[in-house]
C-alpha cells in the first residue's frame, strides 16, 4: 500500500491484509469505520471484491446473499480509495472476497487472487 494512505489514517486505526483475497475473509466482526482501501490486480483480466454489511463469514454464501459494495479493479491495475473525513461506517461488521464477476452471481476465484488492504478503526 502507498505510504500515504497509512499517513493519513488516525493512529487508532488498524489495517485488515490478505496478499491473496479469493475465499470469503473478515476483515472486522462489529462495525468498522474504513478510511482507505488498496486492491493490487496484479495477474487478472479484471477483478471484483465484493463486501457484505455482515459479523461473520458464515452471514455470507457467495453467489446467494447480495452484496452491499463491489469494487472493480481492472486488468494489471491497482486501485486506491481514500475515503475522507471520519469515513465510511460500515453497520454491522465487513466480510470480503473476490471474484471474477460482479453482481450476486459471481462466485469464481480469480486465477491469482488479489492483494488487499483496507485501512479502518
Amino acid at each position: 500500500m502507498a505510504q500515504h494512505l497509512l499517513d493519513l489514517a488516525f493512529s487508532a486505526s488498524k489495517v485488515f491484509y490478505e496478499t491473496a483475497l479469493s475465499a470469503k475473509a473478515l476483515v472486522k466482526a462489529t462495525s468498522p469505520t474504513v478510511k482507505a482501501i488498496e486492491i493490487v490486480n496484479s495477474a487478472n483480466a479484471g477483478v471484483y471484491v465484493k463486501g457484505w454489511f455482515a459479523a461473520s463469514t458464515g452471514a455470507v454464501t457467495l453467489g446467494t446473499t447480495d452484496p452491499d459494495v463491489i469494487w472493480f479493479v481492472p486488468a494489471l491495475k491497482t486501485r486506491r480509495i481514500l475515503i475522507t473525513g471520519a469515513g465510511a461506517i460500515y453497520p454491522t461488521g465487513l466480510v470480503v472476497a473476490a471474484v471474477t464477476t460482479g453482481g450476486t452471481p459471481g462466485v469464481t476465484a480469480p486465477t491469482t487472487p488479489p492483494g488487499v488492504k483496507i485501512v479502518y478503526s
